[in-house]
């Protein structure tokens, strides 16, 4: 049986941009619909499948944000979204807290856009099973209280993880192999290569507020756990903010 064409909502007030996308993505066998702000995107998502959204997060009448609370309430769970937004519009730890699973920060590469939604169309239990990329640190912590207590200064996401604390030698966009001992999987282990999306500090004093990263590769029996720990527990966020 023939597979089912992905479909995907482009959702932006700016017609010249909406156009632009759903170009560049029909041509590598996407299809795409375009909506003009928050409100026309409820009305297609209601009648129509996608597969996933792509969307502005400021628009009239209906934002990204408002969007994306909307499709978490009615549980699209088979529909992925990504935000495209000029850095103004909300942060990126933000955006990746309250679940959105993809970000572009305008203006972007085409095909940093495809990457991202090939990646999101890989099903669970398919993803971060690719070779290891490059790294440029690595980094080994126990996070896995020997008496019996939750970790603090680790959160496990959808995509990704949250640590409080790390070298500061770290940079946003620079790819670390992990080996972490955590208290919520099965095997205790976190081993893999993950991106560091973003990195928090305090705008008062300058203070690291923690780091946000995102899985590129696991082994082959933590991204089994992984998985399993996501499908039992539904997090909301892609990457937690604490």
């Amino acid at each position: 049986m023939a597979k089912s064409p992905v479909r995907i909502l482009i959702v932006d007030d700016e017609p010249e941009l909406r156009s632009t996308i759903s170009f560049e993505l029909n041509q590598t066998g996407f299809i795409t619909e375009n909506a003009a702000d928050g409100l026309e995107a409820q009305d297609l998502l209601l009648h129509k499948n996608f597969d996933i959204v792509i969307s502005d997060v400021r628009m009239p009448r209906c934002g990204g944000v408002e969007l994306l609370q909307w499709v978490m309430n009615k549980k699209f769970k088979n529909t992925a979204m990504i935000f495209m937004s000029g850095f103004a519009d909300i942060p990126i730890w933000e955006a990746f807290g309250l679940g959105v699973q993809g970000f572009l920060g305008k203006p972007f590469d085409i095909s940093d856009l495809q990457m991202q939604i090939r990646n999101l169309l890989l099903p669970l239990s398919e993803r971060w099973l690719s070779s290891p990329p490059p790294f440029q640190n690595t980094f080994k912590a126990n996070f896995d209280h020997s008496d019996g207590t939750p970790a603090s200064g680790f959160a496990l996401g959808q995509g990704g993880c949250f640590m409080a604390q790390f070298p500061p030698s770290w940079k946003q966009n620079q790819n670390i192999e992990l080996s972490l001992e955590v208290p919520m999987l099965a095997g205790g282990k976190i081993e893999g290569v993950a991106h560091i999306r973003w990195i928090r500090r305090n705008p008062d004093n300058g203070n690291y507020l923690g780091a946000g990263l995102e899985f590129l590769t696991l082994t082959p029996e933590c991204q089994v756990e992984v998985v399993d720990w996501i499908r039992r527990n539904e997090p909301t966020a892609f990457i937690p903010t604490n």
